[in-house]
């Protein structure tokens, strides 16, 4: 089971392929972590170290969890700082030559891992290894193909964070999610990681879907980028960027009133009715 203040192990059958841990923070998520658990667990690629951080969910999510719980080699439920802490945790109970981290309401393709170890035992000098995603917008029933782009780095969070897999020497050498940028730490680490010469190799297929919205479609989330291009780059720089940014916030807004809105005026049946076709 999952403990609080504590850890539950499974043993981890010996294997000369290269051991790949991944990560699942959680917190209430019992509507859609199965989903993450199996596309883990149902992997074509079998040596594999899960390991759940849970922030101390209060819905089913810990009796969805311990349904797996042959299947999870680590698992803590605990208060924590926010979901980079969590991230940070899971990395440092990590063993794996490789580090993935999919969150709880994404998941993987069923050959995301192995296509990852042919790409680290090909590309061995590689730090970070990242590939294409389907973004999955659940309101409207729409996806579409997010492709991972390391050349657009500089200007945005380019490089897919469900399908990142990263090296646990590349965490050594060059440190872990800050936490100070509570929800876009993982753009702030890719650009750390790029800074610092790490070596990055991208993989030209779909490894993952990821479902937008909560806090990645905050403005808080824009304020943090902000952030982060002051700390990189020049005040001007930073501050041409803000307006971009704010203008796609609002168009997301904008987004969201529409469907609210015509979910209103269709009502509910009718709504449910064109989601359908």
């Amino acid at each position: 089971m999952c403990m609080a203040n504590g850890i539950v192990m499974k043993n981890i059958p010996p294997s000369k392929k290269p051991l790949v841990s991944i990560i699942t923070p959680c917190l209430n998520s019992e509507k859609t972590i199965e989903d993450t658990i199996q596309s883990v667990i149902n992997q074509t690629y079998s040596n594999i170290e899960y390991i759940i951080i849970d922030g101390g969910s209060r819905d089913g999510t810990l009796k969805i969890i311990e349904k797996y719980q042959g299947k999870i080699a680590r698992c803590i439920s605990e208060a924590d700082q926010g979901i980079f802490a969590a991230m940070n945790k899971g990395i440092k109970l990590a063993s794996g030559e490789i580090i993935g981290i999919i969150n709880s309401d994404d998941w993987y393709v069923e050959k995301a891992v192995e296509k990852v170890v042919d790409s680290y035992i090909s590309q061995p000098e590689t730090d970070i290894f990242f590939a294409d995603c389907m973004i999955v917008l659940e309101d409207i029933d729409f996806a579409f193909l997010r492709r991972g782009n390391l050349s657009r780095l500089l200007e945005e969070m380019s490089i897919n964070h469900p399908t990142c897999f990263v090296t646990r020497n590349a965490y050594h050498k060059w440190g872990k999610f800050d936490t100070a940028f509570k929800f876009a730490a993982d753009y702030e680490l890719a650009l750390r990681f790029y800074f610092s010469g790490a070596k990055f190799f991208y993989i030209p297929e779909v490894l993952a879907f990821m479902r937008k919205g909560g806090a990645s479609e905050s403005i808080k989330v824009h304020l943090d980028v902000f952030r982060i291009y002051l700390k990189y780059f020049s005040p001007l720089t930073a501050y041409s960027r803000l307006l971009p940014m704010l203008c796609a916030h609002f168009m997301d807004e904008v987004r969201k009133q529409i469907r609210n809105t015509s979910r209103v005026i269709l009502g509910e049946k009718r709504w449910k009715a064109l989601r359908v076709a």
